[in-house]
């Protein structure tokens, strides 16, 4: 595994594409997924894959076969033209509703509209104008806005925002338990936390001679 941009898990606890114990179930994609960018679990266990590459969101079935295509291929929309998609990076389901919140993207800054599986929903204004926000009923997740400081943790936090702790620190490093770039988090039914970096975009490509870094860690939950 040279990089890992995201991580997560099924409801049969198997990590993509890993199973709790880190052994290699499968692997699927090659030649359709240009750049994939975030990864996310549906409630059938169905995997939904971003690709910034090529500027779509892809539906697979655990097997890797392909079921919905939202965007299209290699046609980003126009730059804060407000349109999707440009570079989506992630996406989020609400459990209620069923409905998707899809970032878009890593250029734009723009959030782009739900999506229903029949239609596309203009976002609401506090979506808009942010970068890697997706919000969910019951819960969040949110990422800074660019410019911002970055730091090389991760924070866990209550669904009322509360602070319950962090895991790695505010610099890099290669340790267990620190972190180079983590950009990916994802848990399974014990509470595990898996931890997805992209280490070589980061520091590895940069490094003479060019070397892969540890990209994927995990962190059992004691309590």
């Amino acid at each position: 595994m040279g990089e890992a941009a995201g991580v997560a898990v099924d409801s049969k606890d198997h990590v993509y594409v890993f199973d709790r114990e880190g052994n290699f179930l499968r692997s699927w994609g090659e030649g359709l997924v240009r750049r994939a960018h975030g990864i996310t679990i549906g409630p059938d266990d169905e995997v939904w894959l971003t690709d910034d590459g090529n500027h779509t969101i892809r539906k697979f079935t655990p097997e890797g076969k392909l079921l919905l295509t939202i965007g299209d291929p290699d046609k980003p929309a126009t730059l804060k033209g407000g349109k999707p998609f440009n570079r989506p990076t992630h996406v989020a389901l609400s459990p209620v509703t069923g409905d998707l919140f899809i970032s878009d993207g890593a250029a734009p800054f723009l959030v782009g509209p739900a999506w229903d599986g029949s239609r596309m929903l203009q976002p609401p204004a506090q979506y808009r104008h942010r970068r890697r926000r997706a919000r969910v009923r019951g819960g969040s997740r949110e990422s800074p806005r660019p410019g911002l400081r970055r730091t090389r943790r991760v924070s866990i936090l209550s669904l009322k925002g509360d602070l319950l702790g962090r895991v790695g620190g505010r610099f890099r490093g290669e340790k267990p338990g620190q972190f180079v770039a983590p950009h990916g988090v994802g848990t399974d039914s014990r509470g595990d936390l898996y931890v997805a970096e992209v280490s070589y975009t980061t520091k590895g490509r940069h490094e003479h001679p060019p070397r892969e870094i540890r990209c994927l860690q995990k962190f059992a939950r004691i309590a």
